[in-house]
């Protein structure tokens, strides 16, 4: 992903707990989600492996978002795109759980836990390019607590509007709203109101402090915190 983000976010390696890891601040609160991508992007391919060759992370649940869905559809399935992408990629190559209404929505995995789209025999993604957010947005080392609610609250307003595009999108076309596991209705769409992501098609649209906390959004502009690498 080309983009520039150097302005916009700033990412720093930290001592925690005498451990590596990092930390995040927003420069500018008009940063970008592709941004915050982006930076973390860089930020491994400075000073860690690239994860081609490491499989430890598809076999864990990996949240998707409505955006994320129209990245793999358009680079694998254009024919799908303009017809019912949600729809065709939730019952192809996601799972829909139900849990009284509360929904989610993550990658399909196979009765071995991993990730439809993990090659096992290379141990990569087969579609590493257009991989989801929660997999670009993950680097395996630890993080500060507003690093780590940065990221949960990202992927928490995706899996939202998500569940409201596939609601409308279900509505549109007059087809039942399906679920994979869970309870099989009760699916209400003002319980999931629009957010940041909402009519929203790429992450370059998506303000940051339009799907987090204005309690978070005042600390990540908080300088970095002081456990500087030297």
């Amino acid at each position: 992903m080309s983009v520039d983000w150097q302005e916009a976010v700033l990412f720093r390696l930290v001592r925690l707990d005498e451990q590596i890891g990092y930390d995040v601040e927003l420069l500018q609160e008009q940063a970008t989600l592709a941004q915050y991508l982006a930076g973390l992007n860089a930020l491994q391919e400075a000073y860690f492996d690239q994860c081609y060759g490491c499989d430890g992370c598809c076999w864990e649940r990996a949240p998707l978002n409505g955006i994320d869905i129209l990245r793999y559809v358009k680079a694998m399935w254009p024919e799908e795109a303009e017809k019912t992408p949600y729809g065709f990629f939730l019952r192809n190559y996601a799972h829909v759980h139900n849990a009284g209404g509360v929904l989610d929505i993550s990658l399909k995995r196979g009765t071995d836990g991993a990730c439809v789209f993990l090659n096992k025999e290379k141990k990569c993604c087969h579609t590493h390019k257009c991989r989801s957010l929660v997999c670009q947005s993950y680097i395996c080392i630890p993080q500060t607590e507003r690093a780590e609610l940065l990221r949960q609250q990202i992927v928490n307003a995706g899996i939202d509007d998500l569940a409201r595009r596939f609601y409308l999108e279900c509505e549109k076309q007059e087809k039942p709203f399906f679920v994979h596991s869970g309870d099989a209705g009760a699916i209400n769409l003002a319980d999931y109101p629009e957010n940041g992501f909402s009519g929203k098609t790429d992450y370059d649209q998506v303000l940051l402090k339009d799907v987090i906390t204005a309690d978070l959004l005042s600390a990540l502009q908080a300088p970095c915190v002081e456990q500087e690498l030297k």
